[in-house]
């Protein structure tokens, strides 16, 4: 590390004030300084800490501080690019957050917020917004104006319903919206052409919405533990899509459209209510791991040699009575498990599958 000078005396002063409101207030804040301040992450210590670059503050974390407010003094510090004020008592944000324009990431997450400041917006240059684990029950409009944004985690704000407009999030490639108050999921959401990870987890949605198909990026879809009944037809256009996790939903059917996920890897249907599979099933080629437990199968497509890749076989607590020959020659298979169905004894390949190093359960 190379010393790089002090802040000015505007920063220090807004430093000293924040050091202030802190509950450890021997020594003041501890400040690292650099020549520059490179990268996504501030290199601080684990909770209290500022970094300096080129004598100005470039990072601030105040982590578990016992902050109940932010001071206006925070605005002082115009080339802050890197803020932290994880697990304090925040209830709210200053209007003036808006001045620190060069702000690349922000991390809120295990406050009180109910709300976020209509200023927002003006972080123009904003690319990860973390306000997890908060009272929110609305999101500012302005939110979508961030175009720069690829990070946004909003999960564990069980007071928020609705997702705002999407649209303008052009950049977003990382969406965390797990444990909302979420019933449906916007239209504008098939807008998010840059999305690569989605989670929706524990909601009450019952539907996924048609425009999930316009997301031609989109490598892993987590929507496990919610009300779905069915999926769109469209889902099948996901080309680039490696994980889907659809367990502990309420799915009596899937659609045939699912054999276009050709670049599908993992399977997760555990806990739904199928009784069949769609033989486009056996189209998966990529598939490594599938995961049917607990469902209410009675039978499997004869096609499952097809599935030539797969690994991990998962067929726990269905209604099994029989299972087609073509398991017992998957070349890869290093799992079976055929617990708690009808079967009676082992099927007469298992013990070639067992013979070549695969681990059979019955």
């Amino acid at each position: 590390m190379v010393a790089s000078g002090a802040p000015t005396s505007q920063e220090a002063q807004a430093l000293a004030e924040l050091a202030a409101l802190v509950d450890r207030r021997e020594g003041g804040i501890p400040l690292l300084h650099t020549e520059r301040c490179d990268g996504a992450t501030v290199r601080i210590g684990p909770d209290l800490g500022a970094h300096i670059a080129g004598g100005a503050v470039r990072g601030l974390a105040l982590r578990g501080a016992g902050l109940t407010r932010v001071p206006h003094t925070l605005a002082r510090l115009p080339a802050l690019e890197h803020l932290d004020l994880t697990g304090n008592r925040l209830a709210a944000l200053p209007d003036d957050l808006g001045a620190l324009v060069r702000l690349r990431t922000l991390t809120l997450g295990d406050n009180r917020l109910t709300a976020l400041p209509e200023s927002i917006d003006t972080l123009s240059t904003l690319g990860e917004l973390f306000v997890h684990r908060n009272a929110l029950g609305e999101l500012p409009d302005g939110l979508a104006r961030l175009g720069r944004l690829r990070v946004l985690d909003l999960s564990g704000n069980p007071g928020l319903s609705a997702l705002p407009p999407l649209a303008g999030l052009g950049s977003l490639a990382f969406l965390y919206a797990s444990r909302l108050g979420l019933t449906e999921l916007p239209a504008s959401l098939g807008e998010l052409r840059a999305l690569r990870y989605l989670n929706v987890t524990h909601n009450a949605l019952a539907t996924l919405p048609a425009s999930l198909g316009q997301l031609g990026a989109l490598e892993e879809l987590r929507a496990q533990d919610n009300l779905l009944g069915s999926l769109p037809a469209e889902l099948g256009q996901l080309a680039a899509l490696r994980e889907l996790h659809l367990g502990s939903n309420r799915l009596v059917a899937l659609p045939a459209s699912i054999g276009g996920l050709r670049s599908l890897r993992v399977l997760d249907l555990t806990a739904n209510r199928l009784a069949t599979l769609d033989p486009a099933i056996c189209s998966l080629w990529s598939l490594s791991e599938l995961s049917l437990r607990d469902n209410q199968l009675t039978a499997l497509p004869d096609a499952m040699n097809r599935l030539a890749r797969l690994t991990h076989l998962d067929l726990r607590s269905n209604r099994l009575l029989t299972l087609p020959h073509a398991l017992g020659s998957l070349p890869h298979l290093v799992r079976l498990d055929l617990r708690w169905n009808g079967l009676g004894e082992a099927p007469p390949w298992a013990s070639a599958l067992e013979r070549r190093g695969c681990s059979v359960f019955y």
